[in-house]
């Protein structure tokens, strides 16, 4: 989902740009603030626009030096394919902020700490549990249904929790953008740049990727377990289930 999806999904929202020291020429960092919004909300998201450029760069060299060595048939389709390569790159890198960046993960604070038990009691036991490296906060993870929740000292209570998008969604994403934007000729390579950016999703995901069911899968997981945590906290049904029924009724719209 970009960033001007979610902004027309929260028309009176403020969204400030958050200047993290983590965040490099790929990312872009915001925190949503507006009535009915309790708590602190952050959102992360993934800028490709410099990956984009890059890949633009590398076919329009190619063009180049196929158009000074002109070869046989073969080469003349090579070359078909390396210019909408380059044109294709070359236009989602110059994409605005609006339509350009894909949110990546969510992260919310509530006014109050919330108790780690009733995580528990929806998620099971914790994947993993350890200390963070950058602040050495306790902290407790399901990284198979993307949610991680920062603890406060005396590991009983949840200072804030994260939601991110796995790396076999983000591919399945980053394939259905390509199919659905793409000339035909040239989605076979375009798919290479989706399985360079998220090699570790490759070997598991879909051959056709099912765009509607595995965003449908994580909107259930996000909003179903918030529901009966505490009134303030249930704004991330609000948030996350909205922004995740958005983007799947785009995906649908597109399909």
């Amino acid at each position: 989902m970009t960033l001007g999806q979610i902004k027309a999904l929260f028309p009176g929202a403020t969204f400030e740009v958050v200047g993290a020291a983590w965040v490099t020429e790929n990312d872009a960092f915001f925190r949503m603030t507006g009535t009915g919004l309790p708590g602190r909300t952050y959102l992360a998201f993934h800028d490709p626009r410099p990956e984009n450029r890059r890949y633009s760069e590398e076919a329009a060299a190619r063009v180049s030096e196929l158009e000074k060595h002109p070869g046989p048939a073969s080469d003349s389709e090579s070359l078909s394919t390396e210019r909408l390569i380059r044109d294709s790159f070359g236009k989602w890198a110059s994409e605005p902020d609006e339509e350009a960046l894909t949110i990546s993960w969510i992260r919310w604070g509530p006014d109050e700490p919330i108790p780690l038990a009733r995580y528990v009691s929806h998620y099971g036991a914790p994947e993993k549990s350890g200390f963070a490296e950058d602040d050495m906060r306790p902290y407790r993870a399901w990284p198979k249904r993307g949610v991680k929740v920062n603890l406060t000292d005396d590991e009983k209570n949840v200072a804030s929790v994260e939601f991110e998008f796995t790396n076999s969604e983000m591919y399945t994403h980053c394939m259905e953008k390509v199919r659905t934007k793409a000339d035909t000729s040239a989605r076979a390579q375009l798919e290479v740049g989706c399985k360079a950016r998220y090699p570790t999703a490759v070997a598991g995901a879909p051959v056709v990727p099912n765009t509607k069911r595995n965003l449908a899968g994580f909107a259930q997981r996000t909003s179903q377990p918030v529901r009966n945590l505490t009134i303030t906290h249930s704004h991330l049904i609000l948030i996350v289930g909205a922004m995740l029924r958005g983007m799947a009724f785009c995906c649908m719209q597109s399909s």
